[in-house]
C-alpha cells in the first residue's frame, strides 16, 4: 500500500512493488528513492514510463514474485532497512 511506503521507505531504497500508475514515480521522488523494481511481471503504464524518463527515476521490473525477487536481492548481499 502506498501508505505503508510513505511511512516505512528510506532515502536510497530501492522499491519493489505491483504498483503500475504514475503516482508511484511521484512518490519515489519525494522519498528520494534510488529506483522501482515492478514486479509479477506487471506492464507499467505508458505515463509512468514517461514520468520515471521525466523524473530520472530508475524503472525496472521482473518476471519474479514480489517474495522471490526480495530473497534474489537479498542472496546478492542487498539487505533491507
Amino acid at each position: 500500500m502506498i501508505s505503508d511506503i510513505l511511512a516505512l521507505a528510506k532515502p536510497g531504497s530501492l522499491l519493489l512493488t505491483g504498483i503500475i500508475a504514475p503516482q508511484i514515480i511521484r512518490i519515489a521522488k519525494i522519498l528520494d528513492l534510488s529506483g522501482i523494481v515492478i514486479v509479477r511481471g506487471k506492464e507499467p503504464m505508458e505515463e509512468t514510463i514517461a514520468k520515471a524518463k521525466e523524473e530520472r527515476v530508475p524503472l525496472l521490473g521482473t518476471k519474479f514474485l514480489l517474495f522471490d525477487a526480495c530473497g534474489k536481492l537479498y542472496e546478492k548481499g542487498l539487505r533491507g532497512t
